[in-house]
């Protein structure tokens, strides 16, 4: 077995030949025009909540470019992250105990009138605790754990998986 994680996961990719799972998914468009998706979620009720976390294609954090701080917030988007193809998307879907995660690899990224589109590979799924990848699993780890807790995040408002943006204090200099 090759050790290059990122060409293992191609191959996974590449092996991908049901149509049911892959899908298109709409993206943001930052202010700089780039192809973008929030980090958002949150629990709606104590036994009902849903998530969405981006990571880069190790499952690694990466720095948003934009982090909602006013206005309605519970529940809804939280953190925008620049995507890019080989970027990951989880989600996650909560009722009660019974998580539902989905690891969506970005495949391609098109505009179309104006807007982005990305073509996703689910490349690992859970179904009440049934991972059909147990080899994945464990190299996405932190990231799967963030979007789990984020769904159990009651009115969730917070960054729950995204490298801390520092702002610098221009009045020092």
């Amino acid at each position: 077995m090759n050790g290059n994680s990122l060409e293992l996961l191609d191959e996974d990719v590449n092996s991908v030949k049901s149509e049911d799972r892959r899908k298109v998914i709409l993206l943001e468009r930052t202010r700089s025009g780039r192809p973008a998706k929030f980090e958002s979620g949150g629990a709606t009720s104590p036994v009902v909540g849903r998530a969405t976390v981006v990571c880069g294609p190790h499952g690694e954090k990466m720095l948003p470019t934009y982090v909602k701080k006013t206005g309605p917030r519970a529940t809804g988007d939280h953190a925008l992250f620049v995507v890019f193809p080989g970027a990951l998307i989880i989600e996650v879907e909560r009722e009660k105990d019974l998580l539902n995660v989905s690891v969506l690899k970005i495949r391609d990224i098109t505009e179309r009138e104006g807007k982005f589109e990305a073509l996703v590979v689910k490349i690992l799924e859970c179904n009440g605790g049934e991972w059909d990848k147990e080899h994945l699993r464990d190299r996405f780890a932190d990231a799967i754990e963030a979007a789990k807790k984020k769904s159990g995040c009651y009115h969730c408002r917070e960054v729950h998986y995204g490298l801390e943006m520092h702002v610098r204090d221009t009045n020092l200099l």
